[in-house]
């Protein structure tokens, strides 16, 4: 080996430790920068990266928990209605205190009747909110599936469960008047009925 291809084996060597030490340096400074950044409590929530991993989990978690109806045992007593000749029956119940937290986006009357979307999100103690059903003359016109992502609502109330709480399409009325005569409600996971805020009332503010 000449003495020039020791020179150039020589400075090889230097450069590889030196890319080396770069190269672990680089590593180091950006383990720290994504625990600083990322995976910091504080912000986690603006991250890029958090926010998605955020949003995956407000998605599990929002899903986990849906389309499986329950009842419990001790319900089934004064629930369940057993008429000698006509088919059995479940009763909702509804009080005046049984009220779903939410909005309705939009109301508004179309051709055949009306288009609605918003959001709804029932406690805990009643389930998972999983049908929007629409009521006009003491008749069920229309059920609208609660199956659309809301993390502004899941962000604003600060509750992962609140994510899958949105819900949008049309409903047919049965009635051929002039007015609003619709009243909504939540069908929870454990068939429990909650009022909603009035459709009509947002129409009418809507049509001023």
């Amino acid at each position: 080996m000449t003495a020039h291809e020791r020179i150039n084996n020589s400075a090889a060597k230097k450069i590889s430790i030196a890319l080396g030490v770069l190269l672990i340096f680089m590593m180091l400074s950006n383990l720290l920068s994504w625990s600083a950044n990322i995976t910091a409590a504080a912000n986690l929530k603006g991250s890029v990266i958090g926010g998605a991993i955020q949003n995956a989990f407000y998605q599990s978690l929002g899903r986990g928990a849906t389309s499986k109806f329950s009842l419990a045992q001790e319900e089934i007593f004064s629930r369940l209605v057993v008429p000698e000749k006509t088919p059995a029956y479940l009763t909702l119940p509804r009080s005046a205190d049984s009220v779903a937290m939410g909005s309705i986006d939009q109301g508004f009357k179309v051709d055949k009747g009306w288009k609605l979307s918003g959001w709804t999100y029932v406690p805990e103690s009643a389930g998972t909110a999983e049908f929007v059903i629409a009521v006009e003359n003491e008749k069920v016109i229309g059920v609208l599936a609660i199956d659309v992502e809301r993390p502004d609502v899941a962000k604003a109330l600060n509750a992962p469960r609140a994510l899958r709480t949105g819900y949008s399409g049309q409903i047919t009325s049965q009635l051929d008047t002039e007015g609003c005569k619709v009243t909504l409600y939540t069908l929870t996971s454990s068939l429990k009925l909650l009022a909603m805020p009035s459709l009509c009332d947002k129409a009418n503010h809507s049509a001023q």
